[in-house]
């Protein structure tokens, strides 16, 4: 991980598949309106704690997270919003899949995630989501 940054990152994004991280690291700063560099990119749930946790050092937090609700078999998401939930960061969370799975978007949202977005649907509601949270009070 870069040396700490003045500052903070207001989209952190986690994903899994390499080859859609650097299409998403292309696409995603100028969709959500934010500066390439007020957003990190990562591949693993280590990497986004460590990341969540850097910005907490130096008193700041990420702004949302959008992350995976699965890498390569592991619940990432779902270990994401526990970590979040758990330090009481008040990041607001964004779950992405490709999959069919409307009751467990549900229950996600149950258990506290800012929304869940259907990558099979434009990229425009996700957009819409992010932010959406982006202008939600800091707790």
């Amino acid at each position: 991980m870069e040396e700490y940054r003045k500052m903070p990152y207001d989209v952190l994004v986690v994903t899994g598949n390499y080859e859609m991280r650097q299409a998403e690291e292309k696409t995603l700063p100028g969709s959500f309106g934010v500066p390439a560099e007020r957003m990190c990119f990562v591949g693993t749930l280590d990497d986004a704690v460590q990341t969540i946790d850097n910005e907490a050092k130096a008193g700041s937090r990420v702004g949302v997270v959008v992350t995976d609700m699965s890498l390569g078999g592991v619940t990432i998401g779902i270990q994401i919003l526990g970590y979040v939930k758990s330090k009481e960061l008040g990041i607001p969370v964004i779950i992405k899949s490709a999959g069919k799975e409307e009751d467990y978007a549900r229950a996600l949202i149950r258990k506290g995630a800012f929304a869940y977005y259907d990558k099979n649907k434009p990229l425009e509601g996700l957009v819409g989501k992010v932010r959406e949270a982006l202008t939600q009070p800091k707790n």
